[in-house]
C-alpha cells in the first residue's frame, strides 16, 4: 500500500518533482480494496473553494495533481507516462473499469485516492445483494498488463464540481492497444444481453440486463419473421453487400401501433437473436442535448450494434434539430441498425421519417389476429385453464384485444380458477371488457353511485 503523499499537509512543502521513496510501495489490488482498507490519498483534505477568483488556483492545483500522478506512475513502473485528456469522455473504457471494480478483477489495481475527504466507496444493489467497492471517481486506477492508468478528477466549479477524465500511458501505441482491448471486452460482454438506458433527472441511467423477452411476446407472425430476416442479414453480411452496391451500411426502422401490442417485446426479441451488442434507450421528459449526444456516441463506439429508441414521440420539439443532426452523424459510422418505436406516429417529426438515411421503413404493429390470440392464450395459460371449446370461444370474442389485455385476461382467469375451481368465460369477458371501458373513458363510477369519494362521502 502506498503511503500518504499530500499536496496540502505533511508533504505540502516538499519538492513535487520527486516522490518520497515510500510511495513506490506495492499497489492495492481491487479485491483487497473491496475488503476494507482503502488506498492512501494524494491530497489531504478537499480541493479549494470554487469561484471566479479561484480559477487560476484551480488550474495550478490540476497541474500539480497531474504531475504527482505521473511521478507516482514512474516510481511504480520505472518508466515515464504521458498524460492524455479524454476530450470525448468515451464511455467504453469507463464502463469496463466499473465492471472490473464491481467484479473485483485482480488485473486492476487501485494506486491512490486523490482527495482524502471526498468519496472513496460506491454502493450498488443487485436484487438482494449489496456490493461495496472503490468509487469510479477520485481514484487512480492502473492496468499493469497494458501499462495504462485512468483517473476522473473531481474539480470545483462556480456551481458544483466537474469530473475531469485523464488517461496515462507509456506510449500512444500502448493506449491504442488498451482501447481496442476495452472495446472488444465490452462488445463480448454486451452480446447476448441488452443495455437498458433511460434519461432521468440525474442523467442517463444504464443497466446491463439479459435479454428478457416479455411474457406476452408476439407470436411468429409475418411481421416478426420479416424483421428477423432483415436484422439477421444486416449483421451477417458484415457490410459486404452494402459495399458492393455502394450503399451506406446502416438501416433505420420505425415500429408504430397502439400501446400493448408488443412493440417493446418485438424489438427485444430481435435483439436477443442479433448476435451483436444491443442498446435500448427510453426517451423521457428528462432527455436533453447532452443525453442525445451521449447515447448516439455510445452507439457509434460499439458498432456494429442494434440501437433501439423507444417512445420516439416523447422527443421534445426543441430537441428535434439536435437529434436529427446527431442521427445524421451516425451515417459516418457503419454497422448501426436503428429501430425506433412510437405509439403515436402522427407526433413524430416528419423530417425523421421523410428523409432517406434516417428511417428507411415504417411498420405497423397491429392488433393480434385470431390465430395469434388463440396461440397466445394457449401458451400463457399453459394448457391448464381453458378447455378446447373455451379457448376457441375466447379467441373469437377477444377481437380488438392487445397482447397486454390478453395477458390480463389470463391472469384474471387464473385467479377465478383459484377461487371457483373452474373458469366461466362469460363473467370473465364481462369483467375484462368493463375494465377496458373504464380505462378508455376515464369513467370509474357506476350510474347508480353517488359520485362522492372519501371517508365522509
Amino acid at each position: 500500500m502506498i503511503n500518504d503523499w499530500n499536496l496540502h499537509g505533511g508533504n505540502g512543502g516538499e519538492n513535487l518533482a520527486r516522490i518520497p521513496a515510500a510511495a513506490a510501495g506495492s499497489a492495492l489490488p481491487v479485491p483487497r480494496a473491496a475488503a476494507g482498507s482503502p488506498p492512501r490519498s494524494l491530497v489531504a483534505g478537499d480541493h479549494g473553494s470554487a469561484g471566479p477568483s479561484a480559477s487560476a488556483a484551480s488550474a495550478q492545483e490540476l497541474r500539480q495533481l497531474l504531475r504527482m500522478i505521473r511521478d507516482l506512475l514512474q516510481a511504480r513502473c520505472g518508466s515515464e507516462f504521458a498524460v492524455y485528456k479524454d476530450e470525448d469522455q468515451l464511455e467504453l473504457y469507463w464502463s469496463l473499469l466499473e465492471q472490473d471494480l464491481a467484479e473485483e478483477n485482480a488485473e486492476l489495481q487501485v494506486l491512490a485516492r486523490v482527495f482524502e475527504t471526498m468519496e472513496s466507496r460506491s454502493v450498488k444493489r443487485d436484487s438482494a445483494e449489496i456490493r461495496i467497492y472503490p468509487s469510479l471517481d477520485n481514484h487512480l486506477f492502473y492496468y499493469p498488463e497494458w501499462k495504462v492508468a485512468l483517473v476522473r478528477l473531481p474539480m470545483p466549479r462556480v456551481i458544483g464540481r466537474s469530473l475531469e477524465p485523464y488517461l496515462f500511458a507509456e506510449s500512444d501505441e500502448s493506449l491504442r492497444r488498451f482501447l481496442v482491448h476495452a472495446r472488444e471486452r465490452l462488445r463480448s460482454r454486451m452480446t447476448g444481453k441488452l443495455l437498458l438506458c433511460c434519461d432521468g433527472e440525474e442523467g442517463t441511467v444504464s443497466e446491463l440486463a439479459p435479454h428478457r423477452i416479455e411474457r406476452w411476446e408476439p407470436v411468429q407472425d409475418s411481421l416478426r419473421l420479416e424483421l428477423e430476416r432483415s436484422v439477421s442479414s444486416f449483421f451477417q453480411s458484415g457490410g459486404a453487400f452494402y459495399e458492393q452496391f455502394g450503399l451506406a451500411y446502416r438501416r433505420g426502422m420505425l415500429l408504430y401501433g397502439k400501446p400493448g401490442n408488443g412493440k417493446t417485446s418485438l424489438v427485444r426479441a430481435l435483439a436477443s437473436k442479433a448476435g451483436v451488442p444491443a442498446m435500448s434507450w427510453q426517451l423521457s421528459e428528462h432527455t436533453s442535448t447532452e443525453s442525445i449526444r451521449e447515447m448516439l456516441r455510445r452507439a457509434a463506439e460499439m458498432a456494429p450494434m442494434l440501437l433501439i429508441i423507444e417512445d420516439l414521440e416523447g422527443l421534445r420539439p426543441e430537441l428535434r434539430s439536435v437529434f436529427l443532426g446527431e442521427l445524421d452523424g451516425l451515417r459516418t459510422h457503419e454497422g448501426i441498425y436503428l429501430i425506433a418505436t412510437t405509439n403515436y406516429p402522427e407526433l413524430v417529426d416528419p423530417a425523421l421519417i421523410g428523409r432517406p438515411g434516417r428511417i428507411d421503413r415504417a411498420y405497423e404493429v397491429s392488433e393480434p389476429t385470431r390465430a395469434c390470440r388463440a396461440e397466445f392464450l394457449q401458451r400463457q395459460s399453459r394448457g391448464l385453464l381453458f378447455g378446447d371449446g373455451q379457448l376457441e370461444e375466447l379467441a373469437d370474442r377477444t377481437k380488438g384485444f392487445s397482447y397486454a389485455q390478453l395477458e390480463e385476461l389470463v391472469a384474471a382467469a387464473a385467479f377465478y380458477w383459484q377461487e371457483q375451481g373452474r373458469v366461466e368465460t362469460e363473467p370473465l369477458l364481462r369483467a375484462i371488457r368493463q375494465e377496458i371501458e373504464h380505462a378508455k373513458n376515464g369513467s370509474w363510477m357506476s350510474a347508480s353511485a353517488s359520485g362522492k369519494v372519501g371517508f365522509f362521502a
